[in-house]
């Protein structure tokens, strides 16, 4: 989803038209979201909070680390 710019308000209002949209489904379809350290994902609260119900989490929200790669196994 293309976004207007890159502000915390636009990417949970994207995030809020993808839980319309798929409404039951979209927890099963995004378990969890991994984002950047960027200023747009700061409000972890407002990202994980449902639009149906204030007082649920419609995902989990992970915060990627700098030089932190996955080990090989």
């Amino acid at each position: 989803m293309k976004l207007k710019d890159r502000t915390q308000k636009s990417v949970i209002s994207a995030l809020d038209k993808l839980e319309k949209e798929y409404k039951d489904k979209f927890s099963l379809i995004f378990k969890s979201i991994t984002v950047d350290n960027g200023v747009e994902f700061l409000d972890m609260a407002g990202l994980e909070k449902s639009v149906y119900d204030k007082l649920s989490k419609r995902t989990t929200i992970y915060y990627a680390h700098p030089y932190c790669s996955p080990r090989k196994r």
